[in-house]
């Protein structure tokens, strides 16, 4: 799946290259999906940056491939809270222990985005 940002992810002026996270008109891959009951959707990616993985609204981008990679699962997340990409990804505590920096956290994300980019 891939998005491209129609929108600033912080309001105020954009220098043309982009902002730290995003830049108008370039395309990201997702890397999993997040929404909830109440409609709100957020794009997890990589942004201009190339290491964070990032959450971002929904609202910033446009979907231009709706390629479902082959490892995404829909998880549920508390009680109105979904999320559509690895299991992995989806096991409690994983981002925490991911930006935390465990190795084996680390791994994984490098794995299932591989994953990912296979499909």
């Amino acid at each position: 799946m891939r998005v491209r940002c129609t929108k600033p992810s912080f309001e105020g002026a954009i220098p043309p290259e982009g902002d730290r996270w995003l830049t108008i008109g370039r395309e990201y891959d997702v890397l999993c999906v997040s929404f909830s009951a109440d409609n709100h959707v957020s794009f997890r990616l990589i942004g201009n940056d190339k290491h964070t993985p990032a959450l971002f609204g929904g609202e910033l981008f446009d979907v231009t491939d709706q390629s479902i990679p082959k490892n995404w699962v829909v998880c549920k997340k508390g009680e109105r809270e979904y999320t559509f990409g690895p299991r992995t990804w989806s096991e409690v505590g994983y981002w925490e222990r991911f930006f935390d920096g465990d190795p084996e956290a680390q791994t994984v994300f490098g794995q299932e985005r591989s994953l990912m980019i296979g499909s």
